[in-house]
């Protein structure tokens, strides 16, 4: 199996795995989330049958997921949990705004300054009344 990256993951795991995982996230099930540093993410999903697992998941800035582990099995399979919390991250993910959009829409929404101010004798006047 090719690295998993967080934008398409579902496109290499079992569909069991992704149906179970994607409900325990729609099911809101994924808890104590924490990115304690960029990229690497610690949370605890609770299961259907109330058990809680512990998970980790180390993200790369492309997406390529370079580490995941579950408390309910060794660390060289994606179980529902560690799916349930992929989908968190991404959802996260695209809810984040871009870096420097911002910047710009400020910018922007400040319109430029004419090239000067309206002489106060040609304010309150019509326009027939400014032709020469």
């Amino acid at each position: 199996m090719s690295a998993l990256n967080i934008a398409d993951f579902e496109d290499q795991l079992l569909s069991r795995v992704l149906s179970k995982g994607r409900q325990l996230y729609s099911d809101n099930r994924v808890t104590n989330i924490e990115e304690f540093v960029k990229g690497s993410w610690e949370a605890r999903v609770k299961a259907e049958d109330l058990s809680n697992y512990d998970l980790y998941v180390n993200v790369s800035d492309s997406g390529e997921i370079r580490y995941a582990e579950c408390s309910c099995h060794p660390k060289d399979y994606f179980c529902e949990h560690l799916v349930a919390l992929l989908f968190y991250i991404r959802d996260y993910q695209k809810r984040q705004p871009v870096k420097g959009v911002t910047d710009v829409v400020e910018q922007v929404a400040e319109p430029p300054a004419l090239l000067g101010s309206v002489p106060t004798s040609l304010t309150g006047r019509k326009y027939d009344q400014l032709q020469d």
